[in-house]
């Protein structure tokens, strides 16, 4: 029995130790266990249902301290950050302060961004600044419209005063200047056979318009276009723009009587011995043919011009001429009369090889006596 008891004693005192007895407890048992089965029955007897509640519930509260088990980490659930709004971030506030100041100031205050007070204030004196500015030109733009809105009517009370509407009118308003007459003037060639016509040189025509004012006109005509005849004077209409003007023009180119009345008559005397007093003029003389020289250039008359006794002619004069200042073939021992123009002194070579200067003439017309 005693054997058997021991068993049992171990077994209890092992329950009451899971049971979460105190530690004096074992040594009871064991002591138990010497005095026999008396110590089992009487280890082994139930308590009281009050002791063994308030035991049980001391004894699990301090189980539950001495073996409670920690969580293990892997179990712990993890904490997420709380995003901030992107309108309370300091690079938002910055931007809005300065795009749009009136909303950046208040909210860049209200959310304390950025962290620094000094920071904040320069932003907001930096904004009020541009605030100001702003105000400021909108106010010279609108003071400026307001002066040209009010100087407008100042001036035109100022012309309906005046009275001279008519000349304060613009330009293109006016009525274009009308032709009131044309004049014509010609500078070139009076010689004959000069043709006057519409854009002959030196022929121009001029406009008087009803502003006073003048201008070349190059749209003319010419009435009745004709070429200018020697010793007569020409008159030609000119017409532009539904004006007309005449022009006379006079011939400078004589006619064979009217040259030949103009020319003087001298003596080989004279011609000879003062050649630089006729030399260019236009004179006349009488003499007889004695060599004809003719060529493709014209013809080269030689012919005495003093008439002596017996008939016999002396004192040499040259005489060149075209073939359009001899109407009929002159030869020789023919008495001419020669009009034309001085040309000084010529020398030329005789038939015997001697050399021989004598006054020499351009005519312009020879007849035969």
């Amino acid at each position: 029995m005693e054997n058997q008891g021991q068993p049992e004693s171990e077994f209890t005192s092992q329950t009451s130790g899971q049971a979460g007895a105190s530690p004096a407890q074992p040594t009871a048992s064991a002591s138990g266990a010497a005095s026999g089965p008396q110590s089992v029955a009487a280890s082994s007897a139930v308590p009281s249902p009050q002791g063994s509640m308030a035991s049980g519930a001391a004894s699990s509260s301090q189980g539950a301290a001495a073996y409670a088990p920690a969580m293990p980490s892997a179990y712990a659930v993890p904490i997420t950050p709380v995003k901030e709004p992107f309108y309370r971030r300091t690079w938002f506030l910055v931007l809005l302060t300065i795009v749009c100041p009136v909303a950046g100031i208040p909210l860049m205050w209200v959310f304390g961004r950025p962290k620094s007070t000094p920071a904040r204030i320069a932003l907001t004196v930096v904004a009020a600044l541009v605030i100001l500015a702003s105000l400021g030109s909108l106010g010279s733009q609108s003071g400026s419209g307001t002066y040209s809105q009010s100087d407008t009517p100042q001036a035109s009370a100022t012309e309906g005063g005046s009275g001279s509407s008519d000349s304060s009118a613009p330009a293109a308003s006016a009525p274009a200047p009308t032709l009131t007459a044309i004049e014509a003037k010609y500078t070139g060639s009076t010689e004959a056979g000069t043709m006057i016509k519409q854009g002959a040189s030196g022929l121009v025509v001029t406009g008087t318009y009803s502003d006073n004012s003048t201008k070349t006109i190059n749209d003319y005509v010419v009435d009745n276009p004709a070429a200018l005849v020697a010793g007569e004077t020409s008159t030609f209409t000119i017409t532009a723009d539904g004006k007309s003007c005449p022009l006379e023009i006079a011939c400078t180119t004589l006619t064979p009587e009217q040259y030949k009345e103009v020319c003087t008559w001298v003596e080989y005397e004279d011609l000879a011995r003062y050649e630089a007093d006729w030399l260019a003029k236009d004179i006349a003389i009488t003499g007889k043919v004695f060599q004809v020289q003719e060529s493709k250039n014209g013809t080269v008359y030689l012919m005495h011009v003093t008439e002596g006794s017996y008939g016999i002619w002396d004192d040499i004069v040259l005489v060149s001429a075209s073939s359009s200042a001899v109407s009929t073939r002159v030869l020789e021992d023919d008495v001419v009369t020669v009009y034309g123009m001085s040309t000084g002194l010529y020398t030329y070579t005789t038939v015997l090889g001697a050399a021989s200067t004598v006054p020499s003439i351009s005519a312009s017309y020879i007849d035969i006596n």
